[in-house]
């Protein structure tokens, strides 16, 4: 942040101040002024007049943290999903006695997945490449040197993209994390390249059906010659032979690993709860690790599907672009199998059936989630009391999802263990389908496949022009993204590290000047973890008493402290309000917002928790006052307002210095809940 562009006048040097700080998703430098007054409604079709929100008399700024990492690297974040996946449930640690600030130990089952992540990366990536390679330099040039050169380009752009990676982000990893990921690409890259693992035969027993495959031998000849061309006169004549199918068979490897690493995050947090120690951040770091391979496996498969399909297309309609004959254009490939529907039996396709994983996966979890919540404990249905107008069903459904939500706790953990029992039964069913059903059910499995990668791909293609779909998958990455890379070089860049110092630094420039920070949704966590680093770092004395602190619509209690405990234990709140005063505002209805365990108020410095009604009755706006905001629009709501005053007014007073110069240390706070 460029704070010599910032000069306070003399005569604002002791005016109060108010900084907002908005929460996840695309917001407009405006945002922070909250929703305006219709005064006239245009309904659907007609034209609405609005009056602006008022502006408050003091000075107000406004902090802007939109896209500031994901803007950069555009709709790339999305791709680095997986990974970081990966590297949040590297944060996902038990409690413990160092301070939320300190760096921990990168935890062994997140930088194995991440090893893995890596490992799928090279592969499928190589079957991709492979895929284009068929109908162009394949055809072009049989050489069975062509496919170990693609290998070792794409494993020499993977390694050049880690180190780069690693030195211009504000990445935390170890190099130990680094380097173990080039070695897990460099010996990919050698096995490809030398020994060509598509060509190796299957001739031990022991190899599972559904990892070989048919292909051709160097003596396989065209159909037209010979007057016998059946797939059974070509294995008899030794034309055709069973290979090993080396990307499914690293994809069914990779799956097991990191299910049986989830299983052992699952029994941790079992373990956990049973004796009455949090529990949540090992179901939550379980269920990451596991999403991350399945998701990296489910979207490379669908790519390189819809990729296959399309150079077919194209190889058809478009000069040189040939077609491969039966052969398929083997010699050459490193890892691709034949595929070739000439000869191939069903089970030889599974590299296309992969994305069923990802969907089996998604409907076990909502099923298994549903279950869990519908059981004494969970969050129960729907339910109102009274009345059935349009307003209370909204009212019940809003406290229905923050009910999900608080019981988290209690339901995650069964809702894996359901989840995983329906997902064996499910992909149960899928291999009978597919391996052993009927030619209709073969090809119904097919037919989901290709609309999988198709919205796969359009997903991928238009995702970041469709504001749905670019709103959802954003308010995902920027909880993700709070995180700093350290457990895998292809983590999305964190927004934290740019964000926390640019809040620190209004908080500088406003020097002694009564200053009321506030933050609203993950606005607040990041306006909590800036005013933290500033009191635990022996700057309070620099910046004076005068700084106070409101969040509005806050995760801290009901996500944060829920699974990252080691980062928001019970001192994180005590280091904070026993110098800074801190109100608190929530709703029943907000599905995220709770009270926090603030401490009593001290002499007249106010601090606590402070609900908000929803609806609101003394909101100005009538037609917001007719209908619930649930997580919006706290900037506007009158009790808020009124807390901004009455901080920035004690902030102002010599008796608030005093009282805050009295509190007591940050190791001693009785109105704070112990973890």
């Amino acid at each position: 942040m460029r704070s010599d562009l910032i000069d306070v006048a003399p005569d604002v040097a002791d005016a109060p101040l108010e900084i907002r700080v908005h929460g996840i998703g695309d917001h407009g430098n405006w945002s922070e002024l909250g929703s305006p007054t219709i005064v006239v409604d245009g309904q659907r079709r007609g034209a609405d007049t609005a009056v602006p929100p008022l502006v408050p008399d003091h000075e107000l700024r406004l902090v802007n943290w939109a896209r500031t990492s994901r803007g950069c690297a555009g709709f790339l974040w999305y791709v680095a999903l997986p990974y970081t996946l990966v590297n949040a449930a590297g944060y996902m640690s038990p409690p413990d006695d160092l301070a939320p600030t300190a760096r921990r130990r990168a935890r062994p089952e997140v930088v194995v997945t991440g090893l893995l992540l890596t490992l799928l990366t090279f592969v499928w990536g190589q079957a991709l490449l492979e895929t284009i390679a068929t109908r162009t330099v394949f055809y072009w040039s049989d050489s069975p040197q062509a496919g170990p050169w693609i290998a070792v380009a794409l494993g020499l752009a993977l390694v050049a993209g880690m180190v780069w990676r690693h030195g211009t982000t504000d990445s935390e990893a170890t190099s130990l994390v680094l380097w173990l990921n080039v070695l897990v690409v460099a010996g990919a890259t050698c096995v490809a390249g030398l020994a060509r693992p598509s060509h190796w035969e299957a001739t031990s027993s022991w190899v599972p059906g559904f990892l070989i495959t048919w292909g051709p031998t160097s003596s396989f000849g065209d159909a037209t010659t010979g007057p016998d061309q059946t797939a059974a006169h070509l294995v008899s004549s030794g034309q055709l032979v069973q290979y090993v199918d080396p990307v499914v068979g690293v994809s069914v490897v990779c799956l097991a690993l990191v299910v049986l690493i989830g299983a052992v995050s699952v029994t941790r947090g079992l373990v956990a709860a049973a004796k009455g120690r949090p529990s949540t951040q090992e179901f939550a770091a379980g269920v990451s690790l596991v999403c991350s391979v399945v998701l990296m496996l489910t979207v490379a498969s669908a790519l390189r599907l819809f990729t296959d399909n399309l150079m077919r297309y194209l190889g058809s309609h478009l000069p040189g672009l040939g077609d491969p004959g039966e052969s398929g254009g083997f010699e050459p490939r490193a890892l691709l199998p034949a595929l070739d529907n000439d000869y191939s039996d069903r089970d030889d396709f599974l590299i296309n059936l992969v994305p069923l994983l990802g969907l089996t996966a998604l409907f076990s979890f909502t099923l298994a989630f549903v279950v869990a919540n519908l059981i004494p404990g969970g969050a129960g249905r729907v339910r109102w009391a009274g009345d059935k107008s349009e307003l209370t069903k909204r009212i019940a459904k809003a406290q229905w999802h923050r009910r999900l939500v608080l019981r988290l706790p209690a339901t995650l953990g069964l809702a894996v263990v359901l989840a995983t029992f329906f997902w064996y039964l499910m992909s149960v069913g899928v291999r009978q389908l597919t391996l052993r059903g009927s030619e209709t059910s073969w090809s119904l499995c097919l037919l989901t496949v290709q609309v999988l990668s198709l919205v796969a791909i359009f997903m991928v293609a238009t995702g970041w022009s469709m504001y749905r779909v670019r709103t959802s998958v954003g308010m995902v990455a920027d909880v993700l993204g709070f995180w700093p890379v350290a457990n895998h070089p292809f983590a999305g860049a964190s927004y934290r590290d740019r964000i926390v110092p640019g809040i620190i630094t209004e908080i500088e420039l406003a020097g002694s000047r009564p200053t009321v920070l506030v933050g609203h949704s993950q606005g607040s966590v990041l306006c909590a973890w800036a005013v933290h680093e500033v009191r635990t770092k022996a700057r309070f004395q620099k910046l004076g008493p005068r700084l106070t602190l409101i969040t509005c619509g806050s995760p801290l209690e009901s996500l944060y402290r829920v699974v990252f405990p080691a980062y928001f234990p019970a001192a994180f709140y005590t280091e904070i309000a026993t110098t800074t005063p801190w109100l608190n505002f929530w709703r029943d209805t907000d599905p995220i917002a709770t009270p926090l365990p603030l401490p009593e108020t001290y002499a007249d410095s106010p601090s606590g928790n402070i609900q908000i009604a929803d609806p609101d009755p003394d909101i100005t706006c009538p037609k917001l006052a007719e209908q619930i905001l649930v997580h919006s629009d706290y900037w506007i709501a009158p009790k808020q307002i009124a807390g901004v005053r009455l901080l920035l007014a004690q902030a102002e007073s010599p008796p608030l210095v005093e009282a805050v110069a009295q509190r007591p240390s940050r190791n001693h706070n009785p109105g704070v809940a112990t973890s």
